[in-house]
């Protein structure tokens, strides 16, 4: 079974076009689902069907900011 996809406020930021404070702050005013785990300190990470659940279309825009990070030189190295 493969795992799913997690996905930091700096990529939900960047498919948003907006910081990540104004996730947070969407997250505070419960406009954004809760994240499915918390990592040290105040780590937070979201499953991507969670956000596909919330909004397909950033969901596919964070998926596919991932596929141009992987196929970066700088990954490659």
């Amino acid at each position: 079974m493969a795992k799913e996809i997690l996905l930091t406020p700096t990529i939900i930021a960047a498919g948003l076009g907006v910081s990540e404070k104004t996730v947070t702050n969407r997250l505070t005013v419960r406009a954004f689902p809760d994240p499915d785990v918390r990592g040290h300190g105040n780590c937070k990470f979201w499953k991507i069907s969670t956000i596909r659940a919330h909004d397909p279309a950033l969901a596919a825009r964070c998926q596919r900011i991932l596929a141009a990070l992987a196929d970066s030189p700088a990954q490659a190295a």
